[in-house]
């Protein structure tokens, strides 16, 4: 085993190689590496016969350093602090076991005297943290008192994967229990990944009422096409009474250009969602893929509001799943993203379905994808 500096030898009897070089004052050879030394004799037709002498580097992971920017898992919660075991450093998974504490003046930049630690992280909970300093010989001190860090995932009391609400709140999706984390922020919002379908209800169709009239010709037709792939065919026997006569109606506003009766009809959709079946929830699921590489058609007319309906019925679309059959929600935000590749709730959705499967690892990745995408959004 070689350290830097170590000698190796001297230059009249062994040549430098990877890890190794020569001090121009004593020809001394030194390691510049840590790794395991290594000869090379030379080929016999050489007339250097001088060995190569070499350093072999072990291959290692990333490791934290101030200023870096880590995903960490919450093991312990304190009165005082957090500890969390590190699991990336950037975009790169560690190899060995790194500890990081988050202290409670390092939790929030306002109000520090008033963070209480069980109210902004739970054990198995997931942040986004800054590295601040090596620490002490056991733990890295890590911070997440910027806006943009904090929780990105995390696990309700009842074993729901909570959905933000808030900068300071979290829901389950199952109870509706509200809890209390110091929820990460990227691009300006929440990292979000949809629980109710509001997404979709509340904002996706709220345009202004003459909006679909205005539409140009052209748009118009994908409108009444976007329409056709919703209802068409045994849209009843496939849904449901309640859902396939809603969806049928909804078509029909969408093919009369009636906006104020769209948005009417779409914001029934998650409550007719619940009491789905699987089968139906799946048929739904299918009709709005449809539906919505119309409105990827339609492109960025006006201010984007049919982008923002795309990305609405993508995220009925995901929801449709979400709660019920993780592999069936992979699949559902693989379809999604097909269309809108940039959808950085799908990616999240696809982190906690792969996490509520046991994949920790693939986890990661997507949760460390969603984030990204959200900083350019």
């Amino acid at each position: 085993m070689a350290t830097p500096g170590e000698v190796l030898g001297n230059s009249s009897e062994l040549k430098p190689g990877r890890g190794a070089y020569v001090a121009s004052d004593d020809g001394v050879v030194y390691a510049s590496l840590t790794g395991r030394r290594h000869t090379v004799p030379p080929p016999s037709d050489l007339p250097d016969q001088r060995h190569t002498v070499e350093v072999i580097t072990y291959k290692m992971g990333a490791v934290p350093e101030p200023g870096s920017v880590v995903i960490a898992r919450v093991t312990k919660v304190m009165a005082k602090m957090a500890s969390a075991d590190i699991m990336c450093v950037g975009t790169k998974a560690v190899r060995e076991k790194f500890s990081g504490t988050i202290r409670q003046q390092d939790v929030r930049a306002t109000e520090i005297d008033k963070v209480d630690m069980h109210q902004s992280y739970r054990p198995g909970g997931i942040v986004k943290a800054e590295v601040l300093s090596l620490g002490d010989a056991r733990a890295y001190y890590l911070s997440t008192a910027k806006n943009e860090l904090g929780v990105v995932s995390a696990e309700s009391a009842s074993g729901g994967t909570m959905v933000p609400i808030s900068w300071t709140e979290m829901q389950c999706p199952l109870t509706g229990q509200i809890e209390q984390r110091k929820v990460a922020k990227v691009g300006g919002k929440i990292v979000y990944v949809p629980g109710d379908g509001e997404g979709f209800t509340q904002e996706s169709f709220n345009l202004s009422l003459d909006y679909f009239a205005k539409l140009p010709s052209d748009l118009r037709l994908d409108l009444n096409d976007a329409a056709f792939d919703l209802s068409n065919g045994p849209v009843i026997d496939e849904c449901g009474q309640e859902l396939g006569e809603t969806l049928l109606n909804l078509s029909r506003a969408w093919e009369k250009a009636e906006t104020s009766t769209s948005y009417s009809l779409a914001s029934k959709l998650p409550e007719l969602e619940r009491s789905l079946t699987d089968n139906a929830r799946s048929a739904l699921g299918k009709r709005l893929v449809s539906a919505g590489r119309r409105f990827q058609a339609m492109g960025q007319y006006g201010q984007g509001e049919l982008q923002k309906s795309l990305r609405g019925t993508l995220l009925a679309l995901c929801y449709s799943s979400a709660l019920h059959d993780y592999d069936m929600c992979i699949r559902r935000n693989e379809e999604a993203l097909r269309i809108e590749p940039r959808f950085a709730e799908c990616y999240g959705n696809m982190a906690n379905a792969w996490k509520e499967k046991g994949d920790s690892d693939l986890a990661i990745r997507y949760y460390l994808v969603a984030i990204e995408v959200s900083s350019y959004l």
